[in-house]
């Protein structure tokens, strides 16, 4: 829940997202020996229970850095309290991806990634649509493709789109 990872280190005490209580981890940063901590929050927006920012709110020397897609979202669900402490937070926006840019984060992911000339810069342009979405088919197709010994991994994208879909809709929150 606190980080889009599925392990962080917390002054090298691993902290898995699957079985860290949340008491547990609170606990590990209010007693860090270290001056000042950040804590990253990755879809603060999907948190259906604010109570971990504020209770990160209240330790000393810590510094939050909440990341979410829709600002609004975030603060619809704050109680007064943290809604009054997050309006006066410093806010750092970013546009979304260029089709240009994000075919171009494609191609260096497929470059790294993946045998040369298993996927072509159109193939990357069919999925370059939504940054997290795009890697994550680029991801699956290409797990497909190894599956099923296929050569060119164009043929599993679509395959890989509706396997998106489908996992980005069962993470979806009732509010949602």
């Amino acid at each position: 829940m606190l980080t889009s990872s599925s392990y962080v280190e917390l002054r090298n005490l691993p902290i898995t997202r699957q079985s860290t209580p949340q008491d547990e981890l609170l606990d590990r940063i209010r007693h860090t020996d270290d001056t000042n901590n950040i804590v990253i929050m990755d879809e603060a927006n999907q948190f259906q229970d604010l109570a971990i920012p504020y209770d990160l709110h209240l330790i000393r020397n810590i510094s939050i850095i909440l990341i979410a897609n829709l600002e609004k979202e975030l603060l619809t669900h704050a109680d007064d309290w943290l809604n009054n402490r997050l309006v006066g937070s410093k806010r750092v926006e970013f546009s979304r991806y260029t089709e240009h840019e994000l075919v171009s984060v494609l191609e260096n992911r497929a470059e790294r990634g993946l045998t040369v000339g298993t996927i072509d810069t159109a193939g990357l342009r069919r999925i370059a649509v939504d940054a997290r979405a795009a890697i994550g088919i680029l991801r699956n197709a290409a797990e497909t493709a190894a599956f099923e010994s296929v050569e060119f991994i164009t043929e599993s994208i679509s395959d890989a789109r509706d396997e998106i879909h489908r996992q980005t809709i069962d993470r979806l929150t009732p509010s949602q």
